[in-house]
């Protein structure tokens, strides 16, 4: 499960959609983890450690007495020191389930919750490693977009394409997509973090926000922008994409060969992705016919005549 994790959430990221996202003080002790244990507040861990190759099951649930949607991430690393990170979104009550087989090798487990309240069922055979403490802070540091341009958006999805629209008004960028029957758009505020989903053909949107894990989801942008906070950057030179000169950049996990960024110098936004399957091509997303002009704003505006739904 652990291993087919990645590939799930990668293959996941572009399919466009209004969705209900899933949805520090800490009850422990040293050595033997108790059965469930508690995780609340902002920014906290829990670190557990387990024998390799000793399979076992883990249950993450929200605090049904906390008004607060638990969000944060599983991270869990194995015997080779590969690191594989699982995000989770609950509402109120809900659970997330996590199954590891011995052949995953995983030696430790870190839960980081971002905000809210959980309950941590790690049965008898995790053994917390420390106590619960702040998770340390990267130092990788995401520049705003500047500029403005059009352009069409091209998908190659193992032999899937989708194409599309794209615009950029300095922090402001919006696309659009149309597949089975479905027009939809995404509206991405960079500096605020605010994100608007629309829903053309229902003329319906929600609003979430750039940390939601969800939104990494269905954003190749925000999630490679996630990504370059949490895997190792190689630079890899400059080379163009179509007429604009780009900073290349490899992103890799332990061995594996993540994500190649070709990231444009004057708009200081990826203009090319290529995500990978075990080091083998799956995903590509290229901006294409890039026009620099003045983009109009309501272009990044929800149409007054769509309903918000909560």
């Amino acid at each position: 499960m652990v291993k087919n994790a990645r590939c799930l959430i990668e293959k996941t990221m572009i399919i466009l959609a209004v969705i209900l996202l899933l949805g520090s003080i800490c009850s422990f002790h040293k050595g033997q983890a108790t059965e469930i244990d508690k995780l609340l507040g902002k920014n906290v861990r829990m670190i557990y450690s387990i024998e390799p190759g000793t399979p076992f099951k883990l249950v993450i649930t929200d605090d049904p007495a906390d008004e607060v949607d638990s969000k944060g991430e599983v991270k869990f690393i194995t015997s080779d020191n590969i690191e594989l990170e699982l995000p989770f979104f609950l509402e109120k009550g809900k659970s997330a389930d996590y199954e590891v087989s011995s052949s995953e090798n995983v030696k430790r487990v870190i839960i980081e919750l971002k905000e809210g309240s959980i309950f941590i069922d790690s049965g008898d055979k995790l053994k917390i490693e420390s106590s619960p403490s702040e998770p340390q802070v990267s130092p990788k540091m995401i520049l705003l977009p500047q500029g403005s341009f059009s352009a069409d958006m091209f998908i190659n999805m193992e032999g899937k394409i989708t194409t599309g629209k794209f615009y950029l008004s300095d922090h402001l960028y919006r696309f659009d997509t149309a597949g089975d029957g479905q027009a939809q758009s995404m509206i991405v505020d960079r500096k605020t973090g605010k994100v608007w989903l629309l829903n053309i053909n229902e003329k319906a949107y929600a609003i979430s926000s750039t940390e939601d894990f969800g939104v990494h989801f269905i954003n190749p942008f925000e999630a490679h922008f996630w990504m370059m906070t949490k895997y190792k950057i190689t630079d890899r030179g400059k080379e163009k994409v179509g007429e604009l000169l780009c900073e290349k950049k490899e992103l890799m996990e332990g061995e594996l060969l993540v994500q190649t960024a070709w990231i444009s110098e004057k708009y200081r936004f990826p203009l090319k992705l290529i995500n990978y399957d075990k080091n083998k091509q799956h995903m590509l997303l290229e901006l294409r016919n890039i026009k620099e002009e003045k983009i109009n704003p309501e272009i990044f505006e929800v149409p007054r005549d769509f309903r918000l739904i909560k």
